[in-house]
């Protein structure tokens, strides 16, 4: 038998004001307002579902539009369906930023960033890396597989203004 323990979760029971539930609470709209989101997609990578929750809450609080995936194989097939479909012009009319943790079940984060940034049709989607195992070791395993950022858990606001950044960078492109 194996015991599977959310972390997170129990840290936040146990601890109310110290998770990232009261941190995405916190935030105010005069903090996340001020820039029109509702034309972005982030896909959400997460397998602790109070995490996904979390991110989800925080994000379309700030006016994303948030999909969603347990793991990184969950992730590839979606993308992989996304590209692959008659439809398919580019993957930024689908999904604008990835947020993935690292440790998840079927495949991790970084073995799915991998796969995204070798891929031509899918390599310039931005990647953040939101883990709570970031370390200067990891940092550099991140940035070794393509991500284009990495964020420490349990940092919620740090990570609207982190996909803000990339998605503000690619409107003022295009």
């Amino acid at each position: 038998m194996i015991l599977l323990l959310d972390y997170e979760k129990i840290t936040s029971d146990i601890y109310p004001d110290s998770g990232m539930k009261s941190e995405a609470e916190a935030l105010t709209n005069e903090e996340i307002q001020g820039v029109d989101r509702s034309a972005h997609t982030v896909f959400v990578v997460e397998d602790s579902n109070y995490i996904q929750k979390i991110i989800i809450m925080t994000l379309e609080k700030a006016g994303y539009k948030v999909n969603t995936a347990n793991d990184g194989q969950m992730a590839w097939d979606t993308l992989t369906s996304i590209i692959n479909s008659e439809h398919f012009r580019t993957i930024e009319d689908h999904i604008n930023v990835i947020i993935s943790d690292i440790e998840m079940p079927q495949m991790d984060g970084l073995h799915l960033i991998k796969n995204i940034k070798t891929n031509d049709s899918l390599r310039n989607i931005p990647c953040i890396v939101f883990s709570s195992l970031i370390s200067s070791e990891m940092s550099i395993k991140c940035k070794s597989v393509g991500a284009d950022a990495q964020i420490s858990k349990p940092e919620i606001a740090g990570l609207v203004d982190l996909v803000d950044s990339f998605v503000l960078k690619a409107s003022k492109k295009s």
